[in-house]
């Protein structure tokens, strides 16, 4: 332990913590506690014989500070290193002592041995983090060890809480990777500490006090800060790039697949047509033989009559032949070209999803729902080409998400709904609000997948996603969404209003229980005064369908439009 000055630098400093690194047996602890005033003490030393001795002297002192003993070797990292035995125990520790020789010609390395160590930067979190107001003071009587420690707390954050510091240091370096006094003063000036240039009494090992306000610990603490959110944009531009440059090979391995698969199918024609001449061969060589027989029979004057009957069965016979073959082979040469042309479509729709939406266009299928890309395209024209104030879907799953994101990329937040005056008969209470998308589902397992990835995705402002099970609806025995009193509080909502309104008809799996046929009546049972569009794939669109809902908009008296494109029907009431 250093010799203490009479009149200690930090004499008139109250402080709230003062921690001790290599406080040795307690030699000269009295004169130090005295000299500062500070509510805890934490003295630390390696030596766990001298760390006895120094709990014994801590034991007899009258001072009524709160004082606390901890044997510990401490070190920037933590963890296990290696501890380097002298003769003189002094200058045992973690750094071979290289330069002593020179003035201890007769110490001696008696050893190494491996020693656990804890890391400077925690023990100090757990001591300030009781009670971190005030002023702090570290002491580092370890000579050549203090830049190290310094360094490790700058990178942990911890030294803007040790306003106070006193740190021995050699004159020069005597210790393997150590530091001095001139390497030691340049790191806490550029650290924003200042000194008055006092030190103790040892010409060998000074003691350095140096001093940080609080406002170069405020300035300190906002350039670090700084410093750590350009290091975190850095990280996460770095990270976008390669998440780009993912999707671009991707595609370009999506397009390799597509020329491959065209390659195929044009292997497959070639082959095709191949077969096609090699059975017009045959036919030709039948041909032949027939009428080579035909030769043969009028050569024997047989019965005419049996004569025709079997040349017209036998060209019947070849026609059909003929025929069969052409049929067989048109629809060849049809199934490849719908093929083709069908995955050149989808092709084109996903290349201008990507366009539209660019990275934050979300994966489209998953193992319990499916958007293709040509409807998700549909989807993006519908809302770009109308301002709809409520989209109301049936059947929740990534089409969902998709309508979320396609509204983020339109920019076009605006709707009509708020809350009704108090005059009405329901109360605002009785009905969430919906947001922008009004989702009903059914399965309790896709309810529960699709709000989780809501919720990660921060879709909750523009999502209200219900479980409504599956129950008759009110006219018949067939199984629809429980939907009916959340459509009259959003009739309600929209009263008086020239409120348009999607409804799109997505679900996420086959269910033989569930008809989609009830859509309209349901829609209608609420919200036949607004302008509705009834977005479905063409598949679900079936002639029986369009003809129950044509006779019902027409009992019910209600215009309408319909129309098909891109692999949806659209119908439109109230236009």
């Amino acid at each position: 332990m250093n010799k203490i000055d009479k009149q200690h630098p930090y004499s008139k400093i109250n402080f709230n913590n003062v921690v001790y690194l290599g406080a040795g047996n307690g030699d000269g602890l009295e004169e130090l506690i005295n000299a500062l005033n500070a509510k805890h003490w934490t003295l630390i030393e390696g030596n766990e014989k001298k760390a006895r001795q120094l709990a014994s002297t801590v034991s007899q002192l009258n001072n009524k500070s709160d004082i606390n003993v901890k044997q510990a070797v401490v070190s920037a990292k933590g963890g296990e290193q290696t501890w380097y035995n002298y003769n003189l125990n002094e200058f045992s520790g973690l750094k071979q002592a290289s330069g002593l020789k020179e003035l201890f010609p007769g110490l001696k390395l008696q050893g190494p041995q491996p020693i656990e160590t804890e890391a400077l930067s925690t023990l100090l979190a757990e001591i300030s983090g009781k009670d971190a107001g005030g002023n702090n003071a570290l002491i580092i009587d370890l000579p050549g060890y203090g830049t190290e420690l310094i360094n490790a707390l700058q990178n942990s954050g911890e030294l803007q809480r040790w306003s106070f510091l006193a740190i021995t240091a050699p004159e020069s370096v005597l210790f393997d990777q150590g530091d001095d006094v001139e390497k030691l003063q340049q790191k806490l000036t550029d650290l924003n500490y200042h000194t008055r240039g006092e030190t103790g009494d040892d010409p060998d090992f000074p003691v350095l006090y140096y001093v940080m306000s609080e406002a170069q610990r405020k300035l300190v603490a906002e350039r670090d800060a700084a410093v750590a959110e350009k290091d975190e944009a850095l990280a996460l531009a770095s990270s976008r790039s390669e998440e780009l440059d993912e999707a671009k090979q991707k595609n370009a391995e999506w397009v390799s697949s597509l020329k491959s698969e065209k390659k195929d199918l044009e292997q497959k024609l070639q082959e095709s047509w191949k077969q096609l001449k090699q059975a017009q061969t045959q036919a030709q060589r039948y041909k032949n033989e027939s009428d080579e027989l035909q030769k043969k029979l009028e050569a024997t004057e047989k019965n005419s009559e049996q004569l025709a009957k079997l040349n017209e069965r036998m060209d019947s016979m070849f026609e059909q032949q003929r025929l069969q073959l052409e049929q067989a082979i048109n629809a060849l040469g049809q199934h490849i070209t719908q093929t083709s042309s069908q995955q050149v479509t989808e092709l084109k729709a996903r290349l201008s999803l990507e366009r539209s939406f660019g990275r934050n266009l979300v994966e489209l299928s998953d193992n319990n729902s499916n958007l293709n890309e040509i409807t998700a395209v549909s989807l993006t024209q519908q809302l770009e080409e109308n301002s709809y104030d409520l989209i109301i879907e049936f059947g929740a799953g990534k089409s969902t998400e998709f309508l979320a994101n396609a509204i983020i990329n339109n920019h076009n937040p605006n709707r009509q709904l708020e809350n009704k005056s108090a005059s009405n008969d329901f109360s605002a209470s009785d009905f969430d609000l919906p947001q922008q998308v009004l989702s009903f589902e059914y399965d309790k397992k896709q309810f529960n997948a699709v709000k989780k990835r809501i919720e990660q995705n921060n879709l909750q402002s523009l999502v209200d996603l219900k479980y409504t099970p599956l129950v008759p609806t009110e006219h018949s025995s067939h199984l629809f969404y429980d939907c009916a009193r959340t459509l009259t509080n959003v009739a309600n909502l929209l009263e008086g209003r020239e409120a348009k309104v999607l409804i799109v008809v997505n679900p996420s799996s086959e269910q033989s229980g569930l008809h989609y046929e009830s859509t309209l009546s349901v829609i209608l049972g609420s919200l036949s005064a607004l302008q509705l569009d009834i977005l479905l794939n063409n598949s679900m669109a079936t002639k029986a369908l369009q003809q129950d809902w044509s006779q019902l908009l027409k009992c019910r008296s209600l215009p309408s439009e319909e129309k098909r494109g891109n692999g949806v029907y659209l119908l439109r009431i109230n236009p």
